[in-house]
């Protein structure tokens, strides 16, 4: 896991000194403090530099940028290619010969044999910046479900490309004017929903997306969609599914750790692991405190690390912690989120016990539905059905009036309960449409809201649950955790990977509108001989809980609640344009 950056401007050279462009490098030192290289060509146009967290193959042969034999094609890349053995395999049988055990050098060799469609035969989580000396073109890939960010820089005829967003914030001549639609979606959702960011000519790279620029601008190709993706294509089963992805999430050439909750998805994580031989078993855990008890799941997540005799670690972080921490987090926090707090003193305390590489059961929530939500919204939508227009009017005009957010929240969702989208939102949001309207112009707003429910509804089909998914999957997944998870684990230094949120595995499974955590719950204590384990599993879900409430008795504005005054106290943090 590193950080990446490119600047380039096929028109004209750079007008930056490589003193300058190393120093913009380096402001991602914590993605990468094993190494650093760059390259810049002989024309003084491209610049590719990187920050390098060594863990596969970590020698000097590792360090980046890599070019090829020829010197006329050099990569940068962020991620972990699962597949990368049998790619390396397949290129051996052509004649290609290797000088590294990395897998960036093979994803080289494969742009270099296949051409521009070589993405599709990557497995893993990525952000791959190449240049082509003899097609005279930048490529940039980003994954198929955004594990990876990927942000593009463009004015004219400059471009960068980078890792974060931050480091772009101090180049020279860069123009920050503020985006709209960045902070409406922040205020909207807690997080900056891609392809935005607060900055109108910085955008996410999209999810699945690859693009080419040349001296003519830039050309954009989609390879994956999940508008337009089938969950249910092979049949395996579940047992077979989940072992699969787990088992290649764990090639590295460092040891490696698991978040361990007291949950189905980090115990799956586990009892996976125990069958992969030669493979040590280390789990992590922490708690909060919460009016001077502790919110944790401590207890039960010790002992099924006792029971699958792991190296265990545990701590517990104070209101004092947070406070000694609020400013860094303010600092790393690469973009504005409500949440990520867990995920930052997780991974911290991950370093401070030598580990370089974490497993989350991110994902798992979302492909078998283990929020709430997906309770909730089905029953709300079938009962709502019988009510006329009229009636679900009146329900909305009322729940605006209301100071309840809860209150608020139901009679809003009723009165458009069969659009599915707009569920979501109302489930999910923060601020509503009107309490929005205090910050910007209602026009501009109901844009920002009416492309959202267009883009959704588009992953829609006649199955609640399913669209649902798809819809965590494209925003709350996207936007919000696996974003939270880069830029909290790469701050300290700790690469997260996700073998939930993959495509093989989402492939791979069978029947998928049957599945729910229920369902899961159920497949894997069949698998688990140990009662204990089936008793904690059997509990009901908690979640990853942060109680910033009560840690922030900061009043931004009177009138709102928690959650929004700790939204309007983040964002005062990265932005004047919010008063």
């Amino acid at each position: 896991m590193c950080g990446l950056i490119a600047f380039f401007n096929f028109k004209e050279k750079l007008n930056l000194s490589i003193e300058s462009l190393n120093s913009y490098r380096d402001t991602m030192f914590n993605r990468g403090p094993d190494d650093k290289g760059y390259w810049l060509d002989a024309d003084n146009k491209i610049y590719l530099g990187h920050r390098r967290l060594s863990i596969l193959d970590t020698s000097k042969k590792g360090v980046q940028p890599i070019l090829d034999s020829e010197k006329k094609i050099s990569i940068i890349f962020n991620g972990e290619i699962y597949n990368f053995k049998k790619l390396k395999i397949l290129l051996q049988s052509k004649g290609y010969t290797f000088l590294s055990g990395t897998d960036t050098e093979v994803v080289l060799y494969m742009y270099k044999h296949f051409g521009e469609s070589f993405v599709e035969y990557l497995e893993g989580m990525f952000a791959i910046v190449i240049y082509d000396s003899e097609k005279k073109h930048v490529l940039a890939y980003r994954d198929r479900f955004g594990i990876k960010p990927l942000y593009i820089y463009h004015k004219n005829s400059f471009f960068v490309l980078c890792s974060q967003v931050k480091p772009l914030l101090n180049v020279k001549n860069i123009d920050l004017s503020y985006s709209d639609q960045g902070h409406i979606s922040f205020l909207m959702w807690g997080s900056v929903s891609e392809p935005n960011t607060l900055y109108k000519y910085i955008n996410s790279v999209e999810t699945g997306t690859y693009i080419k620029i040349n001296k003519n601008g830039l050309f954009e190709k989609k390879y994956f969609d999940l508008k337009k993706y089938s969950f249910e294509e092979k049949n395996s089963s579940l047992e077979e599914s989940l072992f699969n992805t787990i088992e290649k999430h764990t090639i590295s050439d460092v040891p490696i750790c698991t978040f361990l909750s007291s949950g189905i998805d980090s115990t799956t994580i586990l009892e996976n692991l125990k069958k992969i031989k030669n493979i040590s078993l280390n789990t992590v855990n922490l708690s909060f405190e919460y009016n001077n008890n502790f919110i944790d799941e401590t207890d039960d997540s010790e002992t099924i690390a006792k029971i699958y005799e792991t190296n265990h670690y545990k701590t517990k972080i104070t209101n004092e912690d947070f406070h000694l921490n609020k400013e860094n987090i303010f600092n790393v926090m690469d973009q504005p989120s409500i949440d990520g707090i867990n995920t930052y003193f997780i991974s911290k305390f991950t370093k401070e016990n030598n580990f370089k590489v974490a497993l989350s059961g991110l994902g798992a929530d979302e492909i078998f539905r283990g929020y709430d939500l997906f309770r909730q919204l089905p029953k709300l939508h079938k009962l709502m059905k019988v009510f006329p227009k009229e009636v679900k009017k009146s329900f909305s005009n009322l729940g605006y009036k209301l100071k309840n957010d809860k209150a608020k929240k139901l009679l809003i969702s009723m009165s458009n309960a069969d659009n599915v989208p707009w569920l979501y939102y109302i489930k999910r949001g923060i601020f509503m449409p009107n309490e929005i309207n205090k910050y910007f112009d209602l026009t501009t707003v109901k844009n920002y809201i009416d492309d959202y429910i267009e883009t959704s509804n588009q992953l829609c089909n006649e199955n609640i649950l399913s669209s649902l998914s798809k819809i965590e999957f494209s925003n709350y997944l996207k936007n919000q955790l696996l974003r939270d998870s880069d830029w909290a684990g790469m701050a300290n230094s700790i690469e997260i990977r996700v073998p939930f949120v993959d495509v093989e595995f989402i492939k791979s499974i069978s029947n998928f509108e049957m599945f729910n955590h229920n369902y899961m719950k159920k497949n894997l204590s069949t698998l688990i001989d140990n009662d204990n384990i089936k008793e904690i599993l059997l509990k009901p879900k908690r979640g990853f809980y942060t109680p910033y409430e009560n840690w922030t008795v900061d009043t931004f504005q009177s009138g709102y609640n928690s959650s929004k005054n700790w939204s309007l106290q983040i964002l005062s943090k990265f932005t004047n344009y919010i008063n």
